[in-house]
């Protein structure tokens, strides 16, 4: 990475523009950044870590303090910086998260964070890519580009005032921290958690499987109905396994003792079943006896009584012939009751017919059939007058149709009125709009076309304004580069004066000078003689060639200094002319006043151009409308009128039907009302008319029914019809009497066969003793049922402990080798966690971690033998941290003055500060060597010089120029005066009450680097 150009606008304490030219100012590959403290030297580096990470490093990378206190409340901070990263050119600019004022009303508001990237050509001017403006995109650009992250570049680039000493001095454990943030070594740290996790899951497998073990030994202990202290004691599977064989073979004994036991038991009980049998059967033989002999004595008390119930039964028998002409004589006087209730209900109906004297006369005469006639002939002049009605009907439904399409039309007709009159009322004002749209797009017009001239006023102002403020620092710039002209002017006429005086005074003592070069012996330069008599004696005014020679080379250096300080007056000059040309001879606030109405009125032109399209479309719109509002309104005039003649017609029709239908209904209210009258009386009397032809069919039927029943009576034996009905008894009874008969004739019968059997003969007989047999019956029948229950149990827990047995003969199987495969996850573990058999303690990310570190002092130790001379190298450590943790992260010093090593805290400051640099630089090599990223073309140190004597600066300074004869770019920021005299690249960072400032110094000539 190399750092091109760097602008920082209202950014910590710049308060205004400030721009630092990296490629000039580090040419010679090394450069000094100095000045007052509190001025802002630090703030440079911060702007170049904001514009690449949106952070600074440290406490200083807090967002909100990176707009500066003095730039104007509306400022906006803002830093630029061109760079290259293997080898691409970018642009990035950041503006910070800042307050700012609202612009309407008091008050601050909060503008958000803002970022963009722009690829460049290596020219640096607009190059190919797609340009970036997500604030997360552009930090994984930077990220991936340079190959490290925001805190890798800050350790290893922006070396921290102050801070990176910390990482010599740091515990392991802290140390650990900052190396695994340097060299991203949590993938290692995945790498031991997937370990114990396999380990934890392999620990919990092995738990369940002794788990298991147990639930199948419990199995199988309750499935052969073992005692407690008959389970084995939790050992090796092979004990296991010798118990099951045990268990197994005692299982397997208790079911064979089980199946003899039950032969035998079921052998004693067919026994006492046979002898309990024969028992019964001798017990019941005589009991049988005893009980015919009492139902014959029993059935011969109640012969008379079943003698009078038999003669009973035959005459209910024989009545029963005359019941059912009897049911049918009752059922039909009932009919004939209700057909002439009926008939007397429907009488009223005789009102209506005109004949009601003659049927009702008729009726009284017993003529039913010329009265029915008569009402035939009413009930058929009602049913023309319903046929005539019905016909009817449908203009009163074309009526009321009529009436609710006239009511639908009316309100149709209103909302058209309605409708005409709101677009009357609506063209009527389009003229007046029309004629204020037509104004304000001529006002529009006239104004957006001064927006370009107002636009190029504008600018001329904005650079005129710029100018303006440049000119004051320009013209105090002016006047020190001529007074510092004519000091340096003076200077050389008295260094000149002064070697044209010695050289006039050396010319006048060269026989002084040769003098002082005769030596005895020796021939003289002028004369050759080796006698030198009387040589003349120096005065007081003899000058030296030396003395000459100096006072040339101060005539030179001032002649070098005037013509510099004369460039500089012209430059300075040449400025002060230009911004004058461009201020145009105006008082900044006369400028300040004419940009401020310059930018108002441009304002208005832009808003002016952004109203004048939406006019014009407007404009169009309102044409359009207007069109569509007429023939709208001509669509709904004729509507209107098509509604209003659809009205008239509509009740015309309905006047015509209810002067139809008002004759039609005569007296009643309406078609369907005496419709409905007529209808209820054609109904009612064809009810009277059946009812007339059912009482004169019922009363014939009544007569042939009443002689039936009496000749019923007497060919049953019966006097009269009620003395038959009088001997009719219920079915029940007749079921019952007969029953009881029955059952009386078939105990006789039952009762004489059992007397007459042969067996009977045994009964008489000695008893037998039923209550022993049975007792003996219900021991044996125990006995087998125990010995039953006792083998199903016996070969239920065989069959059972076989199944435990197999089950857990096969989990055994299947774990076989799971306790040899965890023994060899847990040695693993521990190797690669750092416990167990690992005896330095080291995990396999504080190994990794070792060997980068020890790569480090490698590389710093290098480094620190040069600054040094020789006496200190680092040496790394396998010393373990506290409570004997992470091993291998160890840094001492070895110094080869006394051969021992020393720790790190009892180095001097300026050691101190060299071992921290050393070790610093190491890290930066190592981290970009293992990120892979970019070279680290510009490196800054922050401070720390001023603790050391001038030979270890020497040495300091030879290092640093290693480097940047390497092609690295070094910048050194410090306060020790001694670095600007070694250093001509400066950067100057100077503070005043308004704010900082940088002034670059770039030598055009540097030596090469040694």
């Amino acid at each position: 990475m190399r750092l091109h150009t760097l602008t920082i606008e209202a950014f910590g304490p710049f308060a205004g523009t400030e721009r630092v030219d990296f490629d000039e100012i580090g040419a010679d590959g090394l450069f000094l950044l100095h000045g007052q403290t509190g001025a802002g030297k630090t703030t440079i580096l911060d702007a170049v870590a904001f514009a690449l990470f949106g952070a600074a490093p440290g406490a200083r990378g807090s967002g909100h303090k990176f707009l500066s206190h003095h730039a104007p409340p509306d400022a906006t901070p803002r830093v630029t910086l061109d760079a290259t990263i293997k080898g691409r050119r970018l642009r990035l600019i950041r503006s910070p998260e800042h307050q700012r004022p609202k612009r309407r009303g008091a008050g601050f508001t909060t503008q958000n964070a803002r970022a963009s990237l722009e690829w460049l050509s290596p020219d640096g001017s607009t190059g190919t890519g797609e340009h970036l403006t997500r604030i997360d995109e552009i930090g994984r650009a930077v990220s991936d580009l340079l190959g490290m992250s925001k805190d890798q570049f800050f350790q290893v680039v922006l070396l921290p005032q102050g801070e990176f000493a910390e990482f010599l001095r740091a515990p392991i454990e802290d140390r650990e921290k900052l190396l695994e943030s340097l060299f991203a070594t949590y993938r290692f740290g995945t790498v031991e958690n997937w370990f114990r996790d396999r380990r934890r899951e392999s620990e919990q497998r092995m738990r369940d499987a002794l788990h298991q073990r147990e639930l199948r030994i419990s199995a199988i202990g309750t499935a052969a109905d073992l005692a407690a202290d008959e389970h084995p004691v939790p050992g090796s599977n092979d004990d296991v396994r010798a118990w099951m064989d045990t268990v197994a073979a005692v299982v397997t004994a208790r079911a064979q003792d089980a199946e003899q036991a039950r032969a035998g038991a079921a052998a004693a009980f067919a026994s006492a079943d046979e002898a309990r049998t024969l028992a019964r059967e001798n017990a019941q033989r005589r009991a049988s006896l005893a009980a015919a002999r009492q139902q014959i004595e029993a059935l011969e008390l109640e012969s008379g009584r079943i003698t009078a119930l038999a003669a009973e039964l035959g005459a209910a028998q024989r009545a029963s012939a005359v019941a059912s002409p009897n049911d049918r004589l009752g059922e039909l006087r009932t009919r004939l009751a209700a057909a002439r209730t009926a008939m007397h209900q429907h009488a009223q109906v005789l009102q209506e017919v005109p004949s009601s004297s003659a049927i009702e006369s008729l009726l009284e005469h017993g003529q039913h059939a010329r009265a029915r006639g008569l009402l035939d002939e009413a009930i058929g002049q009602w049913n023309a007058e319903v046929g005539a009605l019905r016909g009817l009907i449908r203009y009163a439904t074309e009526r009321d149709d009529a009436a609710a399409r006239m009511s639908k039309i009316s309100t149709r007709i209103q909302a058209a009125q309605a409708r005409r009159d709101d677009l009357a009322a609506r063209i009527e004002g389009m003229p007046a709009e029309r004629e204020q749209l037509d104004a304000a797009l001529a006002e529009a017009a006239e104004t957006a076309r001064a927006e370009e001239s107002l636009r190029n006023e504008l600018a001329l102002l904005v650079d005129r304004r710029d100018a303006a403020g440049k000119l004051p620092s320009a013209v105090a710039r002016f006047e020190d580069a001529r007074a510092a002209h004519n000091t340096a002017h003076a200077r050389h006429l008295d260094a000149r004066d002064l070697l044209q005086r010695l050289r006039e005074q050396r010319i006048s003592g060269m026989a002084s000078a040769l003098a002082r070069q005769l030596r005895d012996g020796e021939p003289c330069m002028v004369c050759g003689s080796i006698d030198h008599p009387a040589p003349t004696a120096p005065g007081r005014d003899t000058i030296s060639e030396d003395e000459e020679n100096e006072a040339a080379r101060a005539e030179t250096e001032a002649l070098a200094d005037r013509d510099a300080r004369h460039e500089e007056l012209r430059a300075a000059e040449h400025e002060v002319e230009r911004l004058r040309e461009r201020t145009g001879d105006a008082e900044p606030g006369e400028l300040d006043r004419w940009h401020t109405e310059a930018a108002a009125r441009h304002e208005q032109a832009q808003q002016a151009v952004g109203m004048l399209e939406q006019l014009r479309l407007r404009r169009t719109e309102l044409d359009a409308t207007e069109g569509a509002l007429r023939e709208d309104l001509a669509t709904t005039r004729t509507a209107l009128a098509a509604l209003e003649e659809q009205h008239v017609s509509l009740h015309q029709r309905a006047q015509e039907l209810t002067v139809i239908l008002d004759e039609a209904r005569g007296s009643d209210a309406d078609i369907p009302s005496r419709t409905a009258r007529l209808e209820e009386l054609v109904d009612t009397a064809a009810g009277l008319r059946d009812a007339m032809m059912s009482v004169h069919d019922l009363e014939s039927r009544v007569s042939e029914q009443a002689s039936e029943c009496e000749q019923a009576a007497r060919d049953a034996g019966f006097g009269t019809v009620d003395a038959a009905i009088a001997a009719l008894r219920a079915p029940a009874w007749h079921q019952e009497t007969e029953a009881d008969l029955r059952q009386h004739r078939d105990r006789g019968i039952q009762a004489r066969a059992m007397l007459d059997e042969p067996l009977n003969q045994a009964a008489e007989q000695a008893p037998c003793d039923v209550a022993a047999a049975e007792e003996a019956f219900a021991l044996a029948q125990d006995a087998s049922d125990q010995a039953s229950e006792d083998l199903a149990r016996a070969r239920h827990a065989r069959d059972r402990t076989a199944s435990s047995i197999a089950a857990l003969t096969a989990l055994l199987d299947e774990h076989a080798d799971q306790h040899d495969k965890h023994q060899q996850l847990i040695r693993l573990t521990e190797v690669i966690t750092g416990t167990g058999e690992n005896t330095r303690t080291m995990s396999l990310r504080s190994y990794v971690l070792a060997a980068r570190l020890e790569e480090v002092a490698e590389a710093a130790s290098q480094r620190l033998r040069i600054m040094t001379a020789g006496r200190y190298e680092f040496q790394h450590s396998d010393s373990s941290g506290r409570h004997g943790k992470r091993g291998g992260l160890g840094l001492d010093i070895r110094d080869d003055y006394t051969g021992t090593l020393r720790p790190v805290n009892s180095l001097s400051g300026g050691e101190t500060f060299m071992a921290s640099l050393s070790l610093a630089l190491g890290l930066a090599d190592v981290v970009a060597a293992e990120s892979g990223g970019a070279i680290l073309d510009t490196l800054f140190i922050d401070e720390g010089f001023g603790t050391l004597d001038a030979d270890t600066l020497d040495a300091v300074m030879s290092v640093l120029d290693e480097l940047r004869a390497g092609g690295r770019v070094v910048g050194i920021v410090s306060h020790v005066d001694e670095m600007r005299q070694r250093i001509p690249s400066r950067i100057h960072v100077r503070k005043h009450r308004d704010g900082s400032s940088i002034r670059s110094t770039a030598p055009s000539s540097s030596p090469p680097p040694s």
